[in-house]
C-alpha cells in the first residue's frame, strides 16, 4: 500500500531530526495552505506558495503600515 503524502512528510521530518512538536506544525501548515485552495497539497505549486504566504503575511498586504521602519539588524555599538 502506498503512503500518504502527509505520512511520507512525518517520516521525513523525524528523519531530520525534528521535535514532534515541529512536526504537528508543519503538518497543520500544509493542511491549512491545501484547504485555502481546495486542493490537495501536492497538486498546488510555488504561485499558490506566493499567494498563500501573501495572504498569511501582514507585512506584504497591501493596507500594512509599519509605524516605524523596520530594523533587520542593529550594532551592539550604535548609542540610543
Amino acid at each position: 500500500m502506498e503512503k500518504t503524502l502527509k505520512q511520507r512528510m512525518r517520516e521525513d521530518l523525524q528523519l531530520r531530526g525534528f521535535s514532534e512538536h515541529t512536526q504537528r506544525d508543519y503538518l497543520m501548515r500544509v493542511t491549512l495552505f491545501a484547504r485555502y485552495f481546495k486542493k490537495l497539497p501536492d497538486k498546488l505549486g510555488k504561485e499558490e506558495v506566493k499567494v498563500w504566504a501573501a495572504s498569511q503575511t501582514p507585512a506584504l498586504s497591501a493596507n500594512y503600515r509599519p509605524s516605524k521602519p523596520a530594523t533587520l539588524w542593529t550594532s551592539p555599538l550604535s548609542a540610543d
